[in-house]
């Protein structure tokens, strides 16, 4: 088999969030429908497949050519690898890396024999990779593409659809974006929430209309201001005339001569019965009770196009310094505290120190709120599962020395699903970890590291499972210094390499 198309960052790739895009990407494509298959692109941007015949069997069949991507921009600079996701039983989304994405029809997949065929192309201008792509509903394609530059991580979501599955177009496009990197991002199974895992809640961007493209206009401002019961907003009237104010309970809007000068829906409900307002030297001023007193509200309107400056309130500012009066002083505390010698911690007894979170994003909306958020504290990431045809792919995370195994229910809360005893603590005495994995079974859980060993574990891993005892396997590839991508079943697991496929059959002996 020939070179496997490999990526590395640009000169002017060196932040950390760009790095790691590069560094965590896995070479092996697996595809749901079929799991005695595995896909991967070469040098010559030829998509291949290798196959086993059987559950039992460890004989490589293949390489199969399926498809060659068009090289227009095979060497384009700063581009990310491709990436294939296998969105139905017969179709294929796949990215280039440098902006384009392919929708393939693949006819029946088994064992990797048949030809594919080009069925649309859409340029999305920014480099980046698939991460999940699924088909719900015939006729409808929704994926999830993330574009990392030095500051932000960009995590779109596209929805297409297609006229009696021949003629493709891009309906939507809609994306959110932070600085955190992203250690986990998938679709629910019908496609109208979308799952991630970072250390901070991504915002939302404008909504891309490919139908009706935005006017640009002048900058809509206002200002407000906040207590604990009632919140007051400033407008800019630029002009004498009287405004019209409509006020709901969830809702504002404000006109002059039938022009919209403000309108939103607002963060939170409020007595519209006891909304004023006055207007004077051609400024607005409207006062609005909270329903829920007590709370502070971090933006004014939750879905709106005008942008508003928050004015703190000086007594409400007064009042929370006079709170913490007691946790300040004006003389240094020079008490004898007992020093931490960090000698005496072991690496893996070390957490990264950084807080990561579950957000689940409604999609179904005009814009991509976040609906749920489950605290994951400061424990380590360590890995995803394979992706699944029903649910979206489990994820581990460390908890003291353990590893624990989370799936997302539908009702899009985590469950804790099986604990991979110890493996928090194995992972970590693993410097030169390069992948982990486990199957969707859950029957045992790997680590690759940078010399092509392979180290297996099994026991304590399903839910309900009792066990006290546990075994290592550690599998050495013959004059291989790199694996460029696992995929693990459970009855296989797939390891590439530059030049080689290796095959391991399960369970061992």
């Amino acid at each position: 088999m020939k070179r496997i198309d490999i990526v590395y960052p640009s000169d002017d790739q060196y932040s950390f969030i760009q790095q790691r895009e590069y560094s965590i990407h896995d070479h092996i494509h697996s595809d749901p429908w079929d799991s005695l298959s595995v896909y991967y692109v070469d040098s010559e941007w030829k998509i291949k497949c290798l196959t086993v015949p059987s559950e039992e069997s460890v004989d490589v069949e293949g390489p199969f050519e399926v498809w060659e991507i068009p090289k227009t921009k095979q060497r384009t600079l700063g581009r990310s690898n491709v990436t294939i996701c296998f969105a139905s039983e017969d179709l294929v989304v796949i990215s280039d890396g440098a902006g384009t994405l392919f929708i393939l029809s693949s006819g029946s997949r088994h064992q990797g024999r048949s030809k594919w065929k080009s069925l649309h192309f859409e340029e999305i201008e920014s480099p980046g990779r698939i991460v999940d792509a699924k088909s719900p509903k015939q006729g409808e394609i929704h994926l999830l593409y993330i574009h990392v530059d030095s500051k932000q991580t960009y995590l779109s979501h596209l929805y297409l659809t297609s006229n009696e599955g021949e003629q493709w177009k891009l309906q939507r496009r809609r994306a959110v974006y932070g600085k955190s990197t992203l250690d986990y991002a998938a679709l629910s199974s019908d496609c109208s929430v979308m799952y991630i895992v970072s250390q901070e809640e991504l915002k939302s961007q404008e909504v891309i209309d490919e139908e009706k493209k935005p006017v640009i206009e002048n900058v809509k401002s206002f200002e407000w201001q906040q207590n604990y019961e009632e919140v007051k907003l400033w407008l800019d009237l630029h002009c004498n005339k009287q405004p019209t104010i409509k006020v709901s309970a969830s809702e504002l809007v404000v006109t002059v001569s039938e022009k919209t000068l403000l309108k939103g829906q607002l963060y939170r409900p409020i007595e519209e019965g006891l909304t004023v307002w006055t207007a004077t030297n051609s400024k607005l001023e409207i006062v609005m009770s909270k329903r829920d007193e007590g709370t502070m509200w971090p933006k004014i309107f939750e879905v709106s196009d005008w942008h508003g400056k928050e004015i703190s309130d000086p007594n409400l500012v007064a009042e929370i310094h006079s709170k913490l009066a007691h946790l300040t002083s004006e003389t240094e505390d020079v008490g004898g505290a007992t020093v931490l010698n960090s000698g005496q911690l072991e690496e893996c007894d070390i957490n990264d120190g950084d807080r990561r979170a579950f957000f689940a994003y409604d999609l179904s909306s005009a814009n991509i709120i976040s609906i749920h958020k489950v605290e994951l504290g400061s424990g380590q990431w360590l890995m995803h599962g394979p992706k699944s045809l029903n649910r979206p792919p489990r994820f581990c995370i460390r908890s003291d020395v353990d590893g624990i195994v989370c799936e997302v229910t539908k009702e899009h809360k985590l469950s804790h699903t099986a604990t991979i005893c110890a493996f928090g603590f194995i992972q970590a005495s693993k410097a030169s970890r390069i992948f982990s994995f486990f199957p969707a079974d859950m029957s045992y859980a790997g680590v690759v590291d940078a010399g092509g060993r392979i180290f297996l574990y099994k026991g304590g891993l399903r839910p309900g499972l009792k066990t006290s005892w546990g075994i290592q396997y550690v599998l050495s590839l013959p004059n291989e210094k790199r694996v460029l991508g696992v995929h693990a079943t459970s009855h296989h697991i797939f390891l590439l390499s530059n030049q080689q496929l290796h095959v391991v059959g399960l369970p061992l002996s």
